[in-house]
């Protein structure tokens, strides 16, 4: 695998099974054709995240295939309701909050499950590879929202890669880019000739 993304200090990698019409996508072609063989992905809205510019793929790593089309993009579509729009960065804690909340996305995740278990701090489990799943918008705010009575506070609230979040997010879960911003994930560009990072 080949990447230079880090999240939190910790590298992350493009899926090496995504097809390679996803892998290339750019500026140019981000609105895909009416006549496209893809009978739901001919639909997406116009592939722009939050901080402007052209989509990035969510930095999922060896985690889930995430995407209403699963395609490792947050991507808009007037057939996603739910609006998986938000790159969150899913921990335990989050874990536990949604499915208290009636939303048990823990499945998807075995190995932070693992990781989890096997730590001294279930809830921070020491040396956990970071997960990213495409979350509805609405979910994501409704952790923001309950983290202020929560006794565990902004924890519950997953981190968010900007880059990967679709700008429509902010409108489909009536938040501000403001508040999205607070929750930014460390996202950095590795530097392979000096084996260093740098802040993007």
């Amino acid at each position: 695998m080949s990447s230079s993304d880090l999240i939190d200090g910790l590298p992350v990698f493009t899926r090496t099974n995504d097809s390679s019409e996803a892998a290339s996508r750019s500026a140019s072609d981000c609105l895909l054709s009416l006549t496209s063989v893809r009978p739901l992905t001919r639909f997406l809205l116009l592939l722009i995240p939050v901080l402007g510019s052209a989509l990035r793929p969510a930095p999922v790593g060896d985690g889930p295939t995430t995407g209403f089309f699963r395609n490792n993009y947050c991507d808009a579509s007037p057939h996603d309701p739910g609006s998986h729009t938000v790159a969150a960065v899913v921990t335990p804690t989050f874990l536990d909050f949604s499915k208290s909340r009636g939303n048990d996305l823990w499945p998807l995740f075995p190995e932070l499950k693992k990781q989890a278990a096997a730590s001294p701090s279930p809830q921070d489990p020491t040396g956990a590879t970071p997960c990213v799943w495409c979350l509805c918008a609405s979910r994501w705010y409704e952790a923001v929202k309950a983290a202020a009575s929560h006794p565990l506070g902004d924890k519950i609230v997953p981190r968010v890669v900007l880059e990967a979040t679709h700008e429509r997010a902010l409108s489909d879960g009536k938040f501000t880019k403001d508040e999205i911003g607070k929750f930014a994930a460390d996202v950095r560009q590795a530097d392979p000739a000096k084996g260093t990072t740098t802040s993007k």
